[in-house]
């Protein structure tokens, strides 16, 4: 066994040298420690920086997905769109179109009754002339003859009675001549009209239909949009997370390498007393080598001023 020498000096002097030993040892551990500390934590922002990155494309990818699902129902329902406006545009003009029938078949109805009461008019002025002629005594050419006063006389009046009759006839023959081609016109409106109102009505039908049908899409597509504007809110929060940690990171690795230059500014141990193990995790050796064969305190009744040791024969104490 070889024992450290003596150094010369008071008790005292020796507890003091192996505090500020002791201080300098934990003061060591301590750094050690802080660093180890430190490396850790910036193994774990590091893992959840790159969860945060993993997150990130992840949510970019499912934007990326429904911006082009919005940019097809987008189209869609652009196209959708111009075919409502064409459908209520021929809707529209259909509508004026059986406005305007019904309008002419209202006037050529209203003139058909007025044809109507014409006729009635004119086939009872006729009747009443015949009534007038013919009812109350046909007169005898003898009574005409004595009743002229000259042979031209006689065949004007003659005359006169057979242009009545004639005239009177005319004018009811003409008043029906004009209902009948006012009744086929009005018929003939009328199957414009029904034809008009068919064609509106299918119009009206496939507007409402296609008015649905945009509306379906329309509602895809802002369901769609608030999807993304989800995703786009969640990307945002992940980014200023990671962002934040990458910043604490920095902070972390700057703080890790601040402590490694206070450990490699600590003065290296002579060659005669290099460890015989390698540094510990913290960075830390002991001063010598060899094994502490008393520990600090009284030996033999004693107080002695160093700490003893066993060293191999070449190392020294």
């Amino acid at each position: 066994m070889r024992l450290t020498r003596r150094i010369p000096g008071s008790p005292i002097f020796a507890l003091a040298l192996v505090a500020l030993a002791a201080a300098g040892i934990a003061r060591a551990d301590s750094i050690g420690d802080r660093r180890h500390e430190i490396r850790d934590r910036l193994s774990e922002k590091r893992l959840q920086i790159e969860q945060a990155r993993s997150r990130e494309q992840e949510l970019a990818r499912e934007i990326a997905a429904q911006s082009d699902q919005i940019d097809a129902v987008e189209s869609r329902v652009s196209d959708l769109g111009s075919e409502v406006a064409a459908l209520e545009s021929r809707l529209s003009s259909s509508r004026a179109r059986l406005a305007a029938i019904e309008e002419r078949l209202g006037e050529q109805t209203e003139q058909l009754r007025r044809l109507r009461r014409e006729l009635t008019t004119a086939e009872e002025l006729l009747s009443t002339r015949v009534v007038q002629i013919y009812m109350s005594g046909r007169p005898d050419l003898i009574d005409v003859a004595l009743g002229a006063e000259s042979l031209g006389s006689l065949l004007d009046q003659v005359e006169y009675y057979r242009h009545l009759l004639a005239q009177d006839s005319q004018l009811v023959e003409g008043v029906r001549e004009k209902r009948g081609a006012v009744a086929r016109t009005r018929a003939e409106t009328a199957r414009l009209r029904e034809g008009q109102a068919e064609t509106t009505e299918r119009l009206a039908q496939e507007a409402a239909a296609r008015r649905a049908a945009y509306a379906d899409i329309a509602a895809e597509r802002d369901r769609l949009s608030s999807l993304r504007q989800d995703r786009q809110g969640s990307l945002a929060e992940v980014e200023v997370r990671r962002e934040e940690w990458e910043a604490e990171a920095q902070a972390l690795e700057a703080e890790s390498a601040r402590l490694a230059s206070i450990i490699a500014s600590a003065p290296a141990p002579a060659p005669g007393d290099a460890p015989t193990a390698p540094p510990s995790s913290s960075g830390f050796v002991w001063p010598v080598r060899g094994t502490i064969v008393s520990p600090f305190g009284l030996r033999w009744g004693a107080s002695p001023s160093c700490t003893p040791t066993r060293t191999p024969p070449t190392a020294s104490a």
